[in-house]
């Protein structure tokens, strides 16, 4: 028999920017997402909100783990260019562009941005404890007028990852 594979979530982050009267930036979140395998009829792994829901994917236990590898893909709903953030020194390093709250088992989680593709950040989450997990994810706004190093900003809301137990 073939080895287990990871549950996939892939979500799609559309962000839309404003700024206020001060010059001051937002930015807020929609998120969609689909999943392998497949969610059971009549629910939803991921919501427009960011929450995440594994136990709605119909999962063969004999096929998959309780793992999963979840995928986000970036873009911009308000027309202005963003990116994950990244270091230049070590780009695939996903630090600045994810904050994982898990105050028990921060090891179990393996964050890395694409090695060019800074549109796109993959995130394998083993946590099978039933524990929520909160993910705060950042973009890179780049405005036009603003130069090279654009503006770090946190999306809302937050991700929330529960594996909802009976």
């Amino acid at each position: 028999m073939a080895d287990k594979r990871n549950m996939t979530v892939a979500i799609t982050l559309m962000v839309d920017f404003t700024q206020d009267s001060n010059g001051q930036w937002t930015a807020s979140g929609n998120y969609s997402g689909t999943s392998i395998p497949p969610a059971k009829p009549g629910q939803t792994v991921v919501d427009s909100k960011g929450k995440i829901d594994l136990k709605a994917i119909d999962r063969d236990n004999k096929l998959y783990t309780n793992d999963s590898n979840i995928y986000f893909y970036l873009g911009s709903s308000s027309g202005h260019t963003c990116h994950f953030p990244y270091d230049p020194a070590n780009p695939a390093n996903a630090d600045l562009a994810l904050e994982i709250d898990d105050k028990k088992d921060k090891d179990k989680y393996t964050a890395s941005l694409g090695d060019t593709d800074h549109w796109f950040l993959s995130l394998l989450d083993q946590d099978d404890n039933g524990d929520e997990a909160n993910y705060r994810v950042y973009v890179q706004l780049m405005p036009d007028g603003m130069g090279g190093n654009g503006i770090r900003l946190p999306i809302d809301p937050v991700i929330i990852n529960r594996d909802k137990r009976d």
